[in-house]
């Protein structure tokens, strides 16, 4: 099955701390809560992650939560596109990998 490139914002950190290890082809989230993610490939897999270490979050806050984790652990692959804005410099920068 053909790859399409997706193109994605994400932000490098609390005032773009993270900028250049981004640019060095880095990516990650926050959430080491979670721990190991390898075996959650589906929404309600990460749902119940979600539920399980966050249990204090308010429910509207819930979905979004969710889609973003669902998304970057199953949907951002290797050969997307990633633009962030680099504080320091102030500017968008952006990388395939």
């Amino acid at each position: 099955m053909e790859h399409t490139m997706n193109i994605w914002i994400l932000r490098a950190g609390e005032g773009g701390r993270l900028a250049e290890e981004f640019a060095e082809g880095y990516v990650a989230v926050g959430w080491n809560e979670f721990g190991d993610m390898t075996g959650i490939t589906d929404k309600e897999e990460s749902r119940k992650l979600h539920d399980k270490v966050y249990h204090d979050v308010k429910k509207g806050a819930i979905p979004t939560s969710v889609a973003m984790f669902h998304r970057f652990r199953s949907i951002l692959a290797v050969g997307d596109k990633v633009v962030t804005y680099d504080v320091s410099k102030r500017e968008y920068t952006s990388w395939v990998r």
